[in-house]
């Protein structure tokens, strides 16, 4: 990563049917589906370009009943080390 690029990591955490992937979507895309597909998780990347610097946006959700599951299993595995 050279020192014009930044990278930024976002996790939008929220239960199931709240509409994080409606936000993203908007946000990355400027659409709106109103038709429900569920998402477990997913995950989006975009560059911008800002006063000669390159920004790397990821963009990671997931519901959070599996980020809870994820969580509690590093907390176990870090307790078996």
């Amino acid at each position: 990563m050279s020192d014009a690029e930044q990278r930024y990591r976002l996790v939008v955490l929220g239960s199931g049917r709240v509409g994080k992937s409606s936000i993203i979507r908007r946000l990355l895309k400027d659409e709106f589906v109103e038709a429900y597909k569920a998402t477990v998780e997913d995950l989006h990347c975009r560059e911008y370009e800002i006063d000669g610097n390159t920004i790397k946006v990821i963009l990671m959700f997931v519901i959070v009943r599996l980020f809870e599951y994820v969580v509690n299993e590093l907390t176990i595995a870090d307790r078996l080390l």
